[in-house]
């Protein structure tokens, strides 16, 4: 059995790496992109680098024939060029990362307060940057045909099942089968966290300073529900522009919240330690960001108010997570005054627990592997 991965430099691979190794061994050969150089994000994994043209060189290609599964870790313009040279007989997942689909199944993204103070046009997702790509894209003649890319891929492994729906719906010729399967990133985190509880009453408002998170809504509500008598935590240290973040700090001390902006980047279990001083979470994201955030602020123990709009909410709802909604959080503000009873933080620590465990992902990994290649 031999599997190729195409992956980027980020954080993920090394988890899908741990996964794939475990399930099988020896099975699976690794392809970044560009010149060979040291890679910032992956470190456990040896890949093998390859030319930006190989997705059309007859001898790459025909060495590929040789593998049983080619997984394509999210959609990048490499990959979808990858899948249109790509013979026919060879099976092809597509582990979606969001960014590489959420053109394709969100209209509105950004709210319209935060749209138009953080101004029309400065970050990705913008009608306005959308429409440059797409001309540029006809400039340079890479033109992408989604509806080939969605007929020919077999299995599409997305961040949660009701973006698949979603996507199937809206593209009814689709053909990917559904593959359940993340990279368990947060095993890790969790085991570290497993003697830590909420014992604060802070609150962490967003993940990044991307607009998507709607920022300016929901420090509106936040200061209409408690003014300045609780400290809000600002993740802020990438996803925008410094310019955008500043605009989101400026506008939330106007209001006379008590913030603390995150600006500078933190190491991952100091991070999540902080959440731990957060006994309430707002997520007001209309589309699924932050889920690491997410499932740690359930783990701990917060109270955590999503987006209605958020495939996340309707996720974790139906796991069985006591999770809110932010129209309850304006129906109901004194949710945002009362923390979590004691059997809810139990019931909701209890089915991350069993979602998020490395056993439960290995699981998932091998019957992956099982579906993908009879």
């Amino acid at each position: 059995m031999k599997i190729a991965h195409f992956i980027h430099d980020e954080k993920f691979p090394d988890f899908a790496y741990i996964q794939f190794e475990a399930a099988a061994p020896g099975c699976s050969d690794y392809f970044i992109v560009g010149e060979k150089r040291e890679l910032k994000y992956v470190k456990k994994i040896e890949p093998k680098f390859i030319p930006a043209k190989s997705f059309s060189d007859a001898a790459f290609l025909k060495k590929l024939a040789g593998y049983d599964l080619i997984v394509l870790h999210s959609l990048t313009m490499f990959n979808k060029r990858l899948v249109y040279n790509l013979d026919k007989n060879i099976r092809i997942l597509w582990v979606g990362m969001g960014y590489d689909y959420y053109s394709l199944i969100n209209d509105e993204l950004v709210l319209p307060k935060t749209h138009s103070i953080l101004n029309k046009g400065s970050f990705q997702g913008n009608n306005t940057f959308l429409a440059l790509k797409s001309k540029l894209k006809k400039v340079l003649k890479i033109e992408v045909s989604w509806s080939y890319l969605l007929e020919r891929i077999d299995y599409f492994s997305p961040v949660l099942y009701g973006e698949y729906t979603k996507l199937q719906s809206l593209y009814p010729l689709m053909n990917c089968k559904f593959i359940d399967w993340n990279y368990g990133s947060t095993c890790n985190v969790l085991n570290s966290l497993k003697d830590v509880k909420v014992s604060g009453n802070s609150v962490l408002l967003g993940n990044s300073a991307a607009p998507p998170n709607n920022h300016i809504e929901a420090l509106d509500v936040l200061h209409s529900l408690m003014g300045n008598k609780r400290t809000v935590y600002l993740p802020l240290s990438y996803g925008a522009s410094s310019k955008v973040r500043d605009k989101i700090i400026h506008y939330a001390r106007n209001l006379d919240l008590d913030i603390e902006p995150l600006t500078e980047f933190m190491e991952q279990t100091e991070y999540f330690k902080l959440i731990s001083e957060c006994s309430h979470v707002v997520m007001n994201h209309c589309r699924q960001q932050g889920v690491g955030n997410i499932v740690v602020a359930l783990y701990l123990g917060s109270r955590v108010f999503v987006n209605e709009k958020n495939d996340a909410y309707s996720h974790f709802r139906d796991l069985g997570c006591v999770i809110h909604t932010m129209a309850e959080l304006q129906n109901s503000p004194e949710l945002l005054s009362v923390d979590l009873d004691e059997k809810s933080k139990l019931k909701n620590r209890e089915i991350i627990e069993k979602e998020i465990s490395f056993s439960h992902v290995q699981g998932k990994t091998k019957k992956l592997i099982a579906q993908c290649i009879d």
